[in-house]
């Protein structure tokens, strides 16, 4: 019957199989990517520490990667898995186990498998050996990629005295007592901390996947952590990878007012651009401290933000313009006559990086003012938004912010 789906038309397949199979068909149907990113999420603990927005666009990367492998042909293009290693370096800089993310990765999988699988059995009997037998390699190329990163990111110093501060980092932003660290007296503990969610950019010596990056990423990260003892005079509780993580900063060692002094220094230190977001709590709220600093520091990295130090009042627009919503959608609507005009939308986007300065956004995109100007004009043909009143600064930034989330 017309419009009739094969599946339900099909009396041999079990109802159960059915219902469980209702929606994806394929490995590239995209509606396969949202149930298992929403499952993942539902049965997720890091939902409570990492941030929703944050945790679903990083596993949302990760599943469609791991789905583009499955239907992958021999021969084909080639699988990039550095969106799957970039998710990874986060998750190494909150402390999350390896064995937890392997976990996820074989339930996402058997998630999948439950759902979509089955109905191959009754109707593609043949093609179902071959189908398991891609299942199982793709398992082993992801966790094994998973597994490199982890190796590749988890470099650490040998300086036996920073073992203390790195277990007391994993049991605070993990909701532990501290107590329960071993060889917790070694390391003093604050009453209040600033929780640091930090990025660090590559250094030009780092080489992915050679023993001279991974040399140079260690003594990246080791200059970093000489430069955090040295100006707070003890062992800070953190967990740092070469492109970035957490730091725990006592606020009896550096009060709010000297966090941009620090960033100064472990920037000179690390010998590049580091960009972090700051949340001062009590000990026991670090969890929910860096979990809200983690999201702000992917606001920055969606608007393309300078390097430097942000507090959540810099970014609190912004952070509550990331909340799903009627009104994040219309502000997002704005800029959808821009999808047509990538250079405009760069464009408008730089220009408000840079505070609406005409000098400064000409100069940096290698344009002539008067080419901006022309291309500030278009923008207001196209959506109304006119960005030449410093007035209209808040409406055109909260319009980017909104359109950033929405599009994922």
């Amino acid at each position: 019957m017309k419009g009739q789906s094969v599946m339900t038309a099909d009396p041999a397949v079990p109802a159960g199989w059915m219902r469980a199979t209702a929606i994806p068909r394929t490995p590239r149907d995209p509606r396969a990517v949202a149930r298992i990113v929403e499952y993942l999420l539902d049965t997720s603990a890091g939902r409570h520490t990492i941030g929703v927005p944050t945790l679903r666009a990083e596993i949302t990367d990760a599943v469609q990667i791991c789905l583009a492998l499955l239907g992958h042909e021999s021969g084909g293009e080639r699988i990039d898995l550095t969106g799957l290693r970039d998710a990874a370096a986060q998750w190494v800089g909150r402390g999350v186990p390896l064995e937890l993310v392997q976990k996820f990765v074989h339930r996402g999988f058997r998630f999948y498998l439950e759902m979509v699988q089955p109905l191959q059995v009754v109707t593609q009997p043949r093609h179902y050996s071959a189908d398991a037998h891609r299942l199982l390699e793709t398992v082993h190329v992801v966790t094994s990629s998973v597994a490199a990163a982890y190796d590749q990111y988890s470099v650490r110093p040998v300086d036996p005295g920073h073992s203390a501060a790195n277990a007391l980092a994993a049991a605070l932003l993990a909701g532990r007592r501290f107590s329960t660290v071993p060889h917790a007296e070694d390391v003093p503990i604050d009453d209040r901390y600033t929780v640091l969610a930090v990025a660090i950019s590559s250094h030009p010596e780092e080489r992915p996947r050679t023993p001279e990056g991974r040399a140079a990423a260690r003594r990246k990260v080791q200059r970093v952590l000489a430069s955090l003892e040295n100006h707070c005079g003890q062992a800070v509780p953190e967990l740092l990878n070469p492109g970035g993580g957490t730091i725990l900063v006592p606020l009896s060692a550096v009060p709010d007012d000297g966090l941009d002094r620090l960033l100064t220094e472990i920037t000179t230190a690390a010998r590049v651009p580091i960009t972090a977001a700051a949340v001062t709590a009590d000990t026991a709220e670090i969890p929910v401290a860096a979990d809200q600093a983690h999201e702000l520091l992917d606001i920055l990295a969606r608007l393309h933000s300078r390097p430097g130090v942000y507090r959540f009042d810099d970014l609190a627009l912004e952070y509550q313009l990331t909340r799903p919503g009627r009104g994040r959608e219309s502000l997002a609507a704005q800029l959808d006559p821009l999808d047509e005009y990538p250079d405009l939308l760069d464009t408008l986007r730089e220009y408000v990086r840079n505070d609406l300065s005409r000098a400064r956004t000409s100069k940096l995109m290698h344009i002539h003012p008067n080419t901006l100007d022309n291309r500030l004009r278009r923008i207001l043909a196209l959506t109304g938004l006119d960005t030449v009143p410093q007035a209209n600064f808040w409406r055109v930034r909260a319009a980017l912010v909104a359109r950033t989330y929405a599009s994922g």
